[in-house]
């Protein structure tokens, strides 16, 4: 896996709990072969002020690529509206403009995003790409604890209100320990895990029994907090001390003696202050103290103890977040803390008994770690109920209407279920890049097995990247929504019926010659219920809608075009000339037409052709210029010049999805010689459209004759809009909306 990772603090120095935690996680997952790339947004005072050039190259060894984003607005600073801070409101746009260039160069699997009140970077995520917010704290209520504390408000400090709207962002949710995960369940329905603090366990053990007075040990970092909980406790020490004469001492280490320093501290108090190496710390003191009444997060130091096999000795409230193997890991006041230290006094052979106590909270801590980042790595292959969209692999490309029908409708449903993108056949082994990044955009890329590339040395995860590839019939009986067929599946081996409904759009089914009657037989004998949609009641529908188990629905390919590529080079091009669609080369009403083009026409450009039969070369069409119906949009994006007007004499559905792009963009039609029925009381009489044929051909004299006739017409927008709020696809909307709501009701019954 390519997973991105983005935090507000460094991976080194790992002089700091959140900057360990980052850096364990990181390197577990390089050790499983994943590349890292790191994002590190420079919030952090000494990283503004004066960056060290050697924690930076470090970075750079050791990750797979490093990033620096600069900062560009005020930091750390308080809510700007209210008592508490709006969950972006210290989100900076140049993150933004990073992550923006990074997926826009290259592919990821995973998204970690370290922090809730750095959740805006999931808007920059692609489609597919599994986002992981790794939470660190809860910010919610956060100015309440501190407050009943005595404390004021510090960091960052929200509501469950604007933390909920973090979580919701991502995929799935890390939280630091069971408590705090238990409490972001109740803000989420996304699955939230619980990821413990771990270090390498490495044992730290004396090489002898102790003699003399035992040494105690505390560390903290400088924070309200932190000298809150030590001064309490100290006070309590003091008069617990002073009372029972303990023989011990009390050592403190970290930035906190910077304040501790000023205090009237007891005889038996030594501090350190700031330590070179905090192995040596842990070496010389026989038990680890942590006396914390009350915190945010995970106490790092604590777990720092428990992986260096350390004896300790904690409050119930600092132990949160590990695993208590030993009645001294979760003492309910200072009291029972410094009774605890007593009777380590006393009988200090307890020592090995609370060292392997440590051990095995640090394996249990190190088993739930492993776990959680299992589960997670395993949902990036997890596939979310959702409509798959199944297409050849060959269509995706620039040009193809049928990858234009693709994009357009997984834009106009994906606004209420996921999308997913199911490709078979043959994939380019050099692909259309822009295609494959409109692709990306719109929902998770799966592959069926049978997916092959042009080139037996190119693998199809070459060109898409890590893809799930997933059999046909697992889609249609593994809990999704509904399958969409924009073009003939494969053959359906099932071995029990499917359970989701299928969609066939059977103007894309045209565009490559596909004969309804027998995949409709075979669709409907697999499906429970299956979806006929097309532009209009031609004989190939017209043969198969009363079909048992199938219902048409009239629906144009598109709904607004908006993510066509062949509507976008009409739109962009000039107008100039004639297009005539014919069924095939001899068809005598195209030769018709031609001599009227040939007779009347005044100069310009001689008019395009394209055939439904996609006969590329005919004596009779000598002269003209013949397109094909898959160049015919490129050919109009390279020549910057789209039809005046369009002059259809074919009755072929192919040409159905061409029809469509040039109603919605405003280029006049003519439909010419169009099938016409007899008058029932007129036996042997001619067919209507025949009786017109010197009236068509006499209209088309006019416009060949009188080119500002096709451009009044090209302003009337009448027909375009006559394609917005289609009932049709408004009834696919809803029908794909009751498959999510009773899918919905179904998971929301009990087991």
């Amino acid at each position: 896996m390519r997973v991105l990772v983005l935090a507000p603090t460094p991976t080194h120095p790992q002089d700091y709990g959140n900057r360990k935690r980052i850096f364990q996680v990181c390197q577990d997952l390089r050790g499983k072969g994943t590349e890292i790339h790191y994002v590190h947004y420079a919030s952090e005072t000494d990283w503004r002020q004066n960056p060290s050039l050697a924690a930076l190259r470090a970075m750079q060894e050791a990750w797979d690529a490093h990033y620096t984003v600069p900062v560009t607005r005020p930091l750390h600073m308080p809510p700007a509206e209210g008592e508490d801070h709006r969950i972006d409101e210290w989100w900076d746009p140049a993150i933004g403009d990073m992550l923006r260039w990074l997926f826009s160069t290259r592919s990821f699997d995973a998204c970690i995003v370290n922090y809730t009140w750095l959740s805006k970077a999931f808007e920059f995520v692609p489609r597919g790409v599994l986002k992981v917010l790794d939470t660190h704290d809860r910010f919610a209520d956060r100015r309440a604890v501190l407050e009943a504390n005595g404390l004021k408000p510090e960091f960052f400090y929200t509501t469950e209100v604007e933390e909920r709207i973090a979580l919701d962002r991502a995929d799935v949710v890390w939280a630091i320990k069971d408590e705090e995960a238990a409490f972001f369940r109740t803000l989420t329905r996304r699955p939230v895990h619980t990821l413990p603090y771990v270090e390498p366990v490495r044992p730290l053990l004396r090489t002898e029994a102790p003699r003399g007075i035992l040494r105690f040990g505390l560390v903290g970092a400088r924070n309200n907090i932190n000298l809150v909980n030590i001064r309490a406790f100290l006070e309590a020490a003091r008069l617990y001390v002073e009372r029972t004469l303990l023989p011990c001492r009390f050592v403190i280490a970290g930035s906190c003696c910077d304040d501790l320093a000023g205090d009237r501290l007891p005889s038996f108090v030594e501090l350190l202050g700031r330590v070179d190496s905090l192995d040596d710390f842990y070496r010389n003191v026989d038990v680890v103290l942590a006396p914390m009444t009350f915190s945010t997060g995970l106490k790092i130091k604590v777990g720092e103890a428990l992986h260096l096999c350390k004896a300790v000795i904690a409050h119930a409230h600092a132990f949160e977040g590990y695993a208590p193997t030993h009645p001294f890991h979760t003492l309910d006041s200072f009291q029972a803390i410094l009774w605890a230290c007593k009777e380590v006094v006393a009988k200090p052979e307890q020592l090995p008994q609370l060292e392997a106590a440590s051990f095995a909270s640090a394996m249990a801590s190190v088993q739930a770690f492993g776990a959680t980042l299992a589960h997670t790595a395993a949902m990036r292959w997890h596939l979310d109920p959702g409509l798959c969209i199944v297409f050849d692999a060959a269509e995706l490309r620039s040009g193809s209407l049928i990858f234009d029908h693709v994009c357009d409708t997984a834009r106009y449903l994906s606004h209420q279920v996921p999308v997913h993108l199911v490709l078979g056949g043959t994939l380019d082994a050099r692909p259309d890049q822009d295609a494959l990044y409109r692709l990306r955009q719109l929902g998770d890329i799966v592959a069926l097995p049978e997916l092959t590339t042009t080139d037996d040395a190119v693998a199809p995860a070459e060109l898409l990247g890590r893809v799930r590839r997933i059999p046909l019939a697992d889609l249609a009986c593994g809990g999704q929504l509904a399958l969409w067929f924009a073009g003939p599946p494969p053959t359906l081996h099932l071995r029990r019926p499917a359970t989701v409904p299928a969609f066939l759009p059977y103007d894309a089914w045209a565009m490559r010659g596909t004969e309804l009657g027998g995949c409709i037989e075979a669709l409907t004998a697999c499906f429970p219920q299956v979806y006929l949609l097309s532009r209009g009641d031609g004989p190939a529908v017209s043969g198969v809608r009363d079909r048992r188990g199938l219902r048409h629905i009239r629906t144009p390919l598109f709904f607004d075009a908006n993510q066509s590529y062949a509507a976008w080079m009409v739109e962009a091009a000039g107008r100039r000339g004639q297009l005539l669609l014919a069924d095939r080369a001899d068809d005598p009403r195209l030769v018709a037409a031609l001599a009227v083009q040939s007779r009347y026409r005044r100069g310009g450009e001689p008019p395009m052709v394209l055939l439904a039969s996609g006969e590329t070369g005919a004596q009779a069409l000598q002269g003209c210029r013949l397109v094909t119906l898959d160049g015919l949009f490129r050919d109009i994006g390279a020549t910057g010049m789209a039809p005046e007007l369009v002059i259809d004499i074919a009755s072929n559905p192919r040409l159905n999805a061409v029809r469509e792009i040039f109603e919605r963009r405003s280029i006049p039609m003519i439909r010419l010689f169009a099938p016409g029925h007899r008058p029932r009381s007129v036996s042997g009489a001619p067919r209507l459209a025949e009786t017109g044929l010197f009236a068509g051909l006499d209209s088309l004299r006019r416009f060949v004759a009188e080119p500002t006739l096709a451009r009044h017409l090209t302003e009337l927008r009448g027909r375009q809009n006559g394609h917005r709020n289609d009932p049709g696809w408004a009834l696919v909307w809803s029908l794909v909306a009751a498959l999510m709501a009773e899918r919905r009701r179904r998971e929301s019954e009990p087991a």
